[in-house]
């Protein structure tokens, strides 16, 4: 596989009527969907203004149309930044400085709610223009398909780290370090597989997010994103779903493991995997 849209494209092929991604607003797509949701997005950027090589900020939510989004801006051949919805106005402001030093930032993608941090943030760089997660234009596609960017060693996705400094830096993530990252992670849990069902609330700005996105869409998994992690809702989603499989830091195991003990129903969790590291 040569980029995360080769991915999704040779998954709408064999696996295309499996569903691929759902959220907690009630989003669902299959493999097909997500494809054609892709070019759609794609199309409706490239009428909106956004260019070939253009930096394009994402500041949402976890949700399908972050998704869509950011697969839709590098099927443009523009390049995706995901910002953390967590930081400040001046934070973020920050980050746009460090973007727009470094290529033409003309537009900044959110939704509703982070839509006033966006305001607030581009207004200390006097632009971009913001774009509704959801607004994307429903246009015919024109811009041709960028075979030079869609490359394991081009950029995929940039993202920031904060290191050591407590001053954020852009890091990008290239294709071939997700696609890379993946196959180690099918190698040690062989039960992801299409059809498998996961669940992650880990945000999409981070590289776990990410992670665990193309882990999901590399295997042919059904990946349902939160918005946000709460504990109780969390192991709801887990027994409702019958969740196989999940990826979760230290602290939010700690907090299922402290919630799922303190019920005096324990829930129904014997469909997820346990895997002997304790990935899942």
């Amino acid at each position: 596989m040569l980029s995360l849209i080769h991915v999704v494209e040779w998954r709408a092929e064999v696996t295309g009527d499996e569903i691929a991604l759902s959220d907690h607003l009630g989003g669902e797509l299959t493999y097909a969907g997500l494809a054609a949701q892709t070019e759609r997005s794609a199309a409706g950027f490239a009428a909106a203004g956004i260019k070939p090589g253009d930096v394009v900020p994402i500041l949402a939510r976890n949700q399908v149309g972050w998704v869509t989004a950011m697969l839709g801006l590098v099927r443009l051949g523009a390049l995706p930044a995901a910002v953390n919805w967590r930081l400040s106005p001046p934070e973020v402001t920050g980050l746009l400085r460090l973007m727009d030093a470094g290529a033409r930032l003309a537009t900044m993608i959110t939704d509703t709610d982070c839509e006033e941090l966006a305001k607030e943030a581009v207004a200390g760089v006097g632009g971009p223009a913001l774009i509704p997660l959801h607004g994307q234009l429903d246009a015919p596609l024109t811009v041709d398909r960028p075979v030079g960017r869609l490359r394991g060693a081009e950029p995929c996705l940039l993202v920031h780290t904060s290191g050591t400094t407590g001053r954020p830096k852009l890091v990008p993530l290239t294709h071939e370090m997700l696609i890379s990252a993946v196959t180690f992670m099918k190698l040690e849990v062989p039960e992801a597989v299409p059809g498998a069902r996961h669940l992650s609330a880990l945000p999409l700005f981070h590289v776990a997010g990410q992670a665990n996105l193309a882990y999901s869409l590399f295997t042919g998994g059904h990946l349902h994103v939160l918005g946000g992690f709460d504990p109780a809702g969390f192991v709801d989603e887990l027994a409702a779903r019958r969740i196989q499989l999940t990826q979760l830091v230290p602290a939010l195991i700690a907090a299922v493991t402290h919630e799922v003990l303190g019920r005096s129903e324990p829930p129904d969790l014997s469909h997820l995997t346990e895997d002997r590291k304790s990935v899942v």
